[in-house]
Parts: structure tokens; C-alpha cells; sequence
């Protein structure tokens, strides 16, 4: 091993260890977050192979747009629930309801894809109905987990000014 290579080792950033943070922290949340960043390519890859077509775009649009978001959307409330004190069940609930809902809604958009539907506001069918009902109440439960955790943080001492106000 060269000294360089030594040198670049020691100022890498330790990505392995914060995982492992996070996943000690609350494993369904990281779960969550990985599954989203995964599925990115493989939605990437959707695009260029299946030319699909659903409301005018590309199919793969959405997916890739919920998979992106959700992952930056859970790494985000994953880092705030660090900042509540005191209520560990309350955070650990936050956190589960939060991955579980995620996974939910980009597992049953990309159904819908595969499908080749749409994935809101469809009630076409039986199924899809009950398949747009699954998903508001799993985007009801996720806004309420985030509501709660805004709660949470109103009453916390943060340590940056500049996060407490954001």
C-alpha cells in the first residue's frame, strides 16, 4: 500500500460507519433509504429499455422521481430524529412509520407502472381503487409522522441556531 493510498483512506469520509449509525438507529427507516437509492438505476434502466408511455411521459418518470425524493426525504427526517431528546419510542415510531410508508408508495407506483396505469387518483378498476386507497393512507401516516416529529422539534434545544430555524 502506497502512502497516497494510506492518506486517501484517512481522509475519505467513514460512509461505512455512518450506515452503520443509521442502521442501528432505526433499521427500517435505512432500509427504506437504501431501497430508494437501489432502485434508482434499476428505474433508470426502465426508462431506456420500456418505452413506455403513461399521461403523456415517459412511465419511469415517476417512479424515479418518488425513488430520488424518498430517499433524500427519509435521509432527511433520519438526521432530524437525532436532534430529539427524550422520546425514544416516539422517534423510533416516527422513523418505522416513515420507512414503512416510503417503501409502500414507491413499491405500489412502480406496480402500477408495470401495469401500465397510473398510479393516482385511478379508480379504473377495483384494484386500482384499493391500490390509490393503500397509498393515501400511507401518505396520511407519513405526513403524520413528519407533523409529529415538527412537533418534537419545536421543543427541543437545538444546538445551530441556524437548524432551529430552518
Amino acid at each position: 500500500m502506497t502512502t497516497n493510498s494510506i492518506a486517501a483512506q484517512r481522509s475519505a469520509p467513514p460512509y461505512h460507519a455512518l450506515w452503520q449509525r443509521a442502521w442501528r438507529f432505526n433499521r427500517t427507516l435505512t432500509l427504506a433509504i437504501l431501497l430508494h437509492v437501489a432502485l434508482v438505476p434499476l428505474l433508470l434502466l426502465g426508462m431506456a429499455v420500456d418505452p413506455k408511455v403513461i399521461g403523456g411521459a415517459n412511465g419511469w418518470i415517476k417512479p424515479l422521481k418518488f425513488a430520488l425524493s424518498g430517499g433524500i426525504y427519509g435521509a432527511t427526517i433520519l438526521w432530524m430524529l437525532t436532534y430529539v431528546q427524550g422520546r425514544r419510542r416516539w422517534v423510533q415510531g416516527i422513523a418505522t412509520v416513515t420507512g414503512v410508508a416510503l417503501i409502500v408508495e414507491t413499491a405500489l407506483i412502480t406496480m402500477q407502472v408495470l401495469r401500465g396505469t397510473t398510479s393516482h387518483f385511478n379508480a379504473a378498476t377495483a384494484f386500482d381503487g384499493i391500490v390509490f386507497g393503500i397509498m393515501g393512507t400511507f401518505i396520511m401516516l407519513l405526513s403524520l409522522a413528519g407533523f409529529l416529529l415538527a412537533i418534537f422539534l419545536l421543543f427541543q434545544r437545538l444546538p445551530d441556531p441556524v437548524v432551529a430555524w430552518g
